[in-house]
């Protein structure tokens, strides 16, 4: 794939006008705090820009994955290829010389005929490992592999592998299901593969379609010649009570400091009528426990991430409905203490929230990139925004970019990744509009609380 190299761009962070959020504790148990946004009228910071790749027409919004590692910028996403088909495409840059690509590999990983999702990991001798749907065709005749792949280069070319194929014990005429749709994954620091994703539907009964179960699955790269073993994590129960829930959706995985897995997803129970964010966490092989972190919410997008130097897990998510009155389509933040999941809303200024990405800066702070969408009249903003927390306030910035010194850069803040590094942060993001994959960097001095 070419990359488009223009020359950098300055970016002017404009700090957002953010009022005070007021909404009130829930009675749930996940106790809600409101944060406190402060309103500034100073200026901007300064940011640079490089527009990194120009991809013409990626195939959807969410195919853009990044990981930044000792200074390389590793960088996976979707291309078209024509006939409904589409290539999954690996780049690296390094930091210090952005925007030359430095690839070591064949960018072309893998062509596949759809680009619902795709997960991006790097193995302990930083090789990348890409987990996607893929594979075979289920029996009944659907148009869309169903199977659950992971790509790695070896012997100077792409592997294919098949991880979970989405069978069904219990019907024994038709047993493929469809797995893979919403998913993720990790590599832990003992070059352990974790990876969560949805089961959609069994056999030909479209009616389950409605009602996924949340798998999870661990390997290594150095064995992936067998099929692993899935665990359910959370799901329907046909052998007990008959439950049928919607579980998974959005899924985010995260590893605490001993490597424990922990999932965060959107999970509807149609028994009770509970719908919310959703944690749950190995305690040891195929065993999991559930713990509501926020409910009567609807969460349309969610990141979690371990903060290492206050040793608690987090998470950022975009609610865009709830039940208690209070504004839609707002970013929140929750994290773990000894009362159990705390809350905050984080920006409720405008629609935004979509696209979160969670970090934590050398105080353990967190730091988040998301999408401002629109103002709360309707004004459309589609740009990049900034939260950060210090001293238990929140700041919020907006990010918006000129080229060449008269055109503005559309719709930037798809698919955010948010890395901090010392004293600075690095932000990859893709527009919808232009189809350009940029990198925003920035000293973190400038948004400190």
């Amino acid at each position: 794939m070419k990359a488009t190299i223009i020359a950098i761009i300055f970016l002017s962070c404009v700090i957002s006008g953010c009022e005070s959020s007021s909404d009130e504790a829930h009675n749930n148990s996940a106790s809600t705090q409101s944060a406190q946004l402060l309103y500034y009228n100073d200026p901007s910071i300064e940011c640079q820009c490089v527009r990194l790749i120009d991809t013409q027409k990626l195939a959807y919004q969410r195919n853009l994955k990044s990981i930044i590692e000792n200074r390389q910028l590793h960088l996976a996403y979707f291309s078209s290829v024509g006939n409904g088909d589409y290539l999954i495409n690996y780049l690296k840059f390094d930091i210090a010389s952005v925007p030359e690509k430095n690839t070591m590999i064949n960018p072309s990983v893998v062509r596949v005929d759809h680009c619902r999702d795709m997960q991006l990991g790097l193995t302990l001798n930083l090789m990348p490992v890409f987990m996607y749907q893929g594979g075979s065709f289920p029996t009944c005749g659907e148009t869309e592999q169903s199977d659950i792949m992971l790509s790695q280069y070896q012997n100077n070319e792409w592997q294919e592998y098949t991880i979970s194929m989405g069978q069904v014990e219990r019907n024994p005429v038709i047993n493929n299901g469809l797995a893979g749709y919403s998913s993720d994954m990790i590599v832990d620091s003992t070059n352990t593969i974790h990876m969560c994703f949805q089961f959609l539907y069994e056999g030909c009964d479209s009616m389950n379609y409605n009602y996924p179960d949340l798998w999870y699955i661990q390997c290594s790269p150095d064995n992936l010649d067998s099929l692993p073993t899935h665990e359910v994590v959370e799901g329907n129960d046909y052998e007990n009570s008959n439950k049928q829930n919607n579980a998974g959706e959005h899924c985010s995985i995260a590893l605490d400091n001993t490597n424990i897995p922990h999932i965060f997803y959107y999970f509807v129970d149609t028994s009770g009528n509970d719908r919310g964010l959703r944690v749950a966490y190995r305690t040891y092989q195929d065993h999991w426990e559930t713990q509501w972190v926020d409910i009567d919410i609807h969460v349309d997008y969610i990141h979690a991430a371990w903060n290492k130097d206050q040793e608690k897990m987090a998470v950022a998510y975009y609610v865009t409905q709830n039940s208690y009155g209070n504004r839609n389509n707002v970013l929140k933040y929750a994290e773990q203490t000894s009362m159990g999941w705390q809350s905050f809303t984080v920006d409720k200024s405008c629609y935004c929230g979509n696209y979160c990405s969670l970090t934590f800066d050398n105080n353990g702070e967190p730091v988040i990139a998301y999408q401002a969408e629109k103002t709360r009249s309707n004004i459309p903003l589609n740009q990049l925004k900034i939260a950060h927390r210090g001293l238990s306030l929140w700041k919020s910035y907006f990010c918006s970019a000129i080229v060449d010194n008269f055109s503005i850069i559309e719709n930037i803040g798809v698919d955010n990744a948010i890395h901090v590094n010392d004293d600075s942060f690095c932000i990859t993001s893709f527009s919808s509009i232009t189809y350009d994959i940029y990198l925003i960097t920035g000293n973190m001095e400038n948004i400190i609380p």
